[in-house]
């Protein structure tokens, strides 16, 4: 705005899209990446003290406006911010749209389901438009069948409509029959890919520097491979279900937040039924759901002994004496609604991170990743029900969904216990690339990471390794961490 002199910047309400940000000595330098953010600030390269254990511990990543780089900053999502042109050291987030979590909408369940059911198709039907052809990223779960389905639903037998899956070779992670299924039903022409060690190993340094900061898990490496096959198949637009599980209860520590609710309103006789119901649903022991609800309702000043008692204080193999980010995992929660006001803390904060892997995997191959769920109308509605339909008083999850989408999706993925996901077969993959883990452990980058205790982490990816110890996401956030090191050039002196 050249009258008022000032610079406009905006992020999308969820955080879709990228907008990084850093204050130097040449001036404002914003952009769409990091590297062309490091490039053009001419900012050293210094790993975040907060953000960094905060990874290597829980895998915590994209937090608020932090990023892994001190001196890097990101727009969080539905913000804005002005920056004078005349001084640019100021100017500063501001927030134009939040998630009200004090609302309620009283509407009986069937008709929240036929509520829910014309958002979602509305939201769909708007996601689909382009004029080039429209894909979908196929899991096989609820959400990625609700979107296909959709499409079918709304668009008739003309629509030629392509999906693409990551299918696990190991028969306990696989989700091919649900994929075939939910294909078959759809008519869709079904693309997937397998898993491969080797072409792995060969993807792996590409993925780090696309992704631009380290990842959580090798999942993210699935999600690549399946736009890459809709970038060779000519698909430009894909439809994705992120966002789903965090606004609708998708993941099993959520049953914690439904536990905690039922705790904070005193209603015994259900805090029974529910750990009883749930325990089988899931097939996860009652002691898992008390230790979930433990993270909500333990008080702030209980924490310390909380961690030493649940074995969750720092690992070894994490330098304790580098950076300050706080260790616990706890999250407590003073409202009698937690489970509300967890998943609304889900869509603003741990979304982020699978918003950012999406992105960058999807663009990597000028592919346009567009998110169904995602609307700031849909959001607030699903938020503004009752809990139980979003977590039903028998541990059923996404229970609202289910039944808007019967009728659309087939019953058999309606009625699914089961959730995996893109889940690919890490362990084995590391064990494949095992001399590329003795080096990457044995570098000059791994001793530069002063947040890693070296001698610890090589023992426990011994134990690891060899079945010793049970399988984990640590060491491979570990190893992400020195690879982006090296890519990278970060240092951690502050």
């Amino acid at each position: 705005d050249l009258e008022r002199r000032v610079v406009f910047l905006a992020r999308d309400f969820f955080g879709v899209k990228p907008l990084f940000y850093a204050r130097s000595h040449v001036g404002f330098v914003f952009g769409s990446t990091i590297r062309s953010v490091l490039q053009t600030s001419r900012i050293e390269s210094k790993a975040h003290p907060e953000t960094i254990p905060r990874f290597l511990r829980w895998g915590i990543s994209d937090f608020g406006d932090q990023t892994m780089f001190l001196g890097i900053k990101q727009l969080p999502a539905a913000h804005y911010m002005e920056v004078a042109l005349d001084d640019v050291d100021q100017g500063a987030p501001v927030r134009y749209w939040s998630i009200d979590e004090t609302q309620e909408i009283d509407l009986s369940f069937e008709e929240a389901a036929g509520t829910l059911k014309t958002y979602f198709l509305r939201n769909v039907d708007i996601h689909m438009r382009s004029d080039v052809p429209v894909g979908v990223a196929l899991s096989g779960g609820l959400d990625s069948s609700s979107i296909i389905m959709a499409m079918r639903e709304l668009k008739g037998d003309s629509l030629d409509v392509h999906a693409f899956s990551f299918v696990a070779d190991d028969p306990d992670i696989s989700e091919e029959r649900w994929i075939d299924l939910v294909g078959g039903t759809s008519g869709a022409c079904i693309h997937k890919f397998r898993s491969s060690e080797s072409e792995f190993a060969a993807d792996l340094e590409d993925l780090i520097e696309i992704q631009g900061e380290p990842f959580g898990s090798s999942s993210v490496y699935a999600q690549h491979r399946v736009f890459r096959m809709a970038h060779e198949a000519g698909i430009k637009v894909v439809l994705d279900g992120q966002g789903a599980d965090e606004m609708l209860g998708g993941y099993a520590n959520y049953l914690g937040a439904r536990l905690g609710s039922l705790v904070r309103q005193c209603r015994y006789q259900a805090i029974v039924r529910f750990l009883r119901s749930a325990s089988k649903r899931w097939d996860i022991s009652r002691r898992s759901i008390l230790g979930y609800s433990g993270r909500f309702l333990i008080p702030p000043y209980l924490e310390r002994m909380a961690r030493v008692l649940f074995g969750r204080g720092v690992p070894p193999w994490l330098n304790k004496d580098w950076g300050n980010a706080p260790v616990g995992n706890f999250s407590h929660r003073p409202s009698s609604n937690i489970l509300t006001s967890e998943l609304a803390w889900s869509v603003n904060n741990p979304l982020l991170a699978l918003l950012r892997y999406e992105d960058r995997n999807s663009m990597a191959f000028s592919v346009e990743s567009r998110v169904p769920f995602l609307t700031p109308d849909l959001v607030q509605f699903v938020l503004s029900l009752p809990e139980h339909y979003i977590i039903s008083d028998d541990g059923e999850s996404k229970t609202i969904l289910r039944a808007a989408m019967r009728g659309i999706v087939p019953d058999a993925v309606l009625d699914r216990r089961d959730k995996i996901g893109f889940e690919p077969p890490e362990r084995a993959w590391l064990m494949e690339i095992r001399p590329w883990i003795d080096r990457t452990l044995a570098s000059e980058s791994a001793a530069a990471v002063a947040a890693l205790n070296l001698p610890q982490l090589r023992e426990h990816a011994l134990e690891m390794l060899s079945g010793r110890r049970a399988f984990s996401h640590e060491l491979w956030r570990a190893l992400n961490l020195i690879e982006w090191t090296r890519l990278y050039n970060v240092s951690y002196f502050i």
